[in-house]
């Protein structure tokens, strides 16, 4: 049986981001069988299978969760993941063959943040996401994002629950985003007949103007989302942006 998801696991790893150090990890785990293979003993003992077992379920893990999350992700993102999965293979490996329950704990744990991790990286490579990196409201959330999930501190449940609601702050953020056709931005400039300078956007994206001298004079509240707009004295509010794509 064990065998059987070892040689299961080989078949799916070449399909996977780092399936060289996978597939090393999973070979070494075949090894440990070759007595039983070999028939030279009937059975392991119960230290040794439940050692294996526990590695291979590591490994199911690791491969399914790269099945299913690592799809769409650019060239720099995959370079990310496959150091997360060196990194990941040699923790395993430095443990040992026999694990205790505390080294399972903490391989767990950074499994979680391998899990999360992936989702970030998806993000990253969303055209979307690349479209307005630049934001601040999307800066200070992916920035509290990648910190927490790229911690050298064991990873917890509490920085889980911080990754994800600066993940689900980010989505929210993103898809607020209003991404105007080319043609219908030249048909709003040309119809208002105002000159470079007059554009801005909330802190969500939303894209607003300022009339006359085309600098920020009062503070107001987004049509849209209710976020702060404007400024004063000339000086446009930190939150805000300037809409370039519409100059």
């Amino acid at each position: 049986m064990l065998l059987h998801q070892i040689t299961q696991l080989m078949q799916h790893s070449p399909y996977v981001i780092g399936s060289a150090k996978l597939k090393q990890h999973l070979d070494n785990l075949k090894q440990q069988m070759l007595p039983v293979q070999g028939q030279r003993r009937n059975q392991l003992s119960i230290m040794d299978t439940e050692s294996l077992e526990l590695h291979i379920k590591f490994m199911q893990e690791i491969v399914m969760t790269m099945r299913y999350a690592s799809g769409g992700l650019d060239s720099h993102s995959i370079t990310k993941v496959e150091q997360q999965v060196l990194f990941l293979m040699n923790i395993m490996e430095s443990r040992g063959r026999y694990l205790s329950n505390q080294e399972v704990n903490d391989i767990n744990c950074e499994l979680n943040r391998f899990s999360l991790f992936l989702h970030l990286c998806r993000l990253e490579s969303t055209k979307m996401y690349k479209m307005h990196c630049n934001n601040a409201h999307v800066q200070y959330q992916y920035d509290i994002a990648r910190k927490t999930v790229c911690s050298v501190k064991k990873f917890t449940t509490d920085q889980s629950t911080i990754f994800r609601q600066s993940l689900g702050n980010l989505n929210r953020i993103l898809n607020n985003v209003i991404v105007l056709p080319t043609q219908e931005r030249q048909q709003i400039v040309k119809a208002l007949n105002l000159k470079q300078g007059h554009w801005y956007k909330c802190p969500n994206g939303h894209i607003y103007v300022i009339t006359e001298c085309g600098r920020a004079m009062q503070v107001s509240r987004c049509n849209e989302c209710g976020e702060k707009i404007g400024g004063r004295r000339h000086t446009l509010l930190s939150s805000n942006q300037v809409a370039t794509e519409m100059n």
